[in-house]
């Protein structure tokens, strides 16, 4: 395997981590570098369309929970 391919399957892992780390510390800089500008998500039927009104949904949603964990198992990267 190539080192590209460790690299590829390191920076994967790194996105995942940085999402739980960046809703957990509430981290909204960090969990927006996760995204692209022009990202399309669904969630409970709604489709948010833009990075914009997804980190929108997600600080609102935050708002309920005094603190947040995510626990992050084994990751599988198929490069």
């Amino acid at each position: 395997m190539s080192e590209s391919y460790f690299a590829d399957r390191m920076a994967c892992m790194d996105v995942m981590l940085n999402y739980a780390k960046g809703v957990d510390q509430r981290d909204m800089l960090l969990f927006r570098s996760c995204f692209t500008e022009d990202l399309v998500a669904t969630h409970a039927g709604v489709t948010y369309q833009g990075v914009g009104e997804w980190l929108q949904f997600i600080e609102n949603a935050l708002d309920r929970f005094g603190s947040t964990q995510h626990m992050l198992g084994p990751q599988l990267a198929d490069i």
